[in-house]
């Protein structure tokens, strides 16, 4: 995975909520990266990535918070040197009432992305 995510100056988890979490699926891909924290805690193989920026995306219904899916990206983002994720949260968490694709406040932030990746950002 080294080799894939130091080329990028962003990265992005972009992820339905469920029950409060990541996804199974999610979470599998996720786990990819354990290989490189095992390789740093455990055979103490220093590799620091370089710094990017974290920017993550939720979406959901029903009454449950997302703290938990906040909280495991925040690891993957740690892991990757991904810096101020937590100031780039976009979440559409109304969507058993409000579909994604109208969430025009989601929608709105996500086009300012921008701003922060340097790039255009195109829905």
């Amino acid at each position: 995975m080294r080799l894939i995510f130091d080329d990028y100056d962003n990265i992005v988890i972009a992820s339905p909520v469920h029950m409060g979490t990541l996804p199974a699926p999610m979470m599998s891909i996720l786990s990819r990266f354990q290989a490189q924290y095992i390789s740093q805690r455990f055979l103490n193989r220093v590799y620091k990535p370089r710094k990017k920026n974290g920017i993550l995306i939720l979406c959901g219904g029903g009454d449950g918070a997302p703290i938990e899916a906040i909280r495991l990206a925040g690891l993957i983002f740690k892991n990757l040197n991904a810096l101020n994720w937590g100031k780039n949260i976009i979440t559409s968490l109304e969507t058993d009432t409000i579909p994604a694709k109208d969430d025009k406040r989601a929608i709105n932030l996500i086009k300012n992305l921008s701003i922060i990746t340097g790039k255009d950002c195109i829905l």
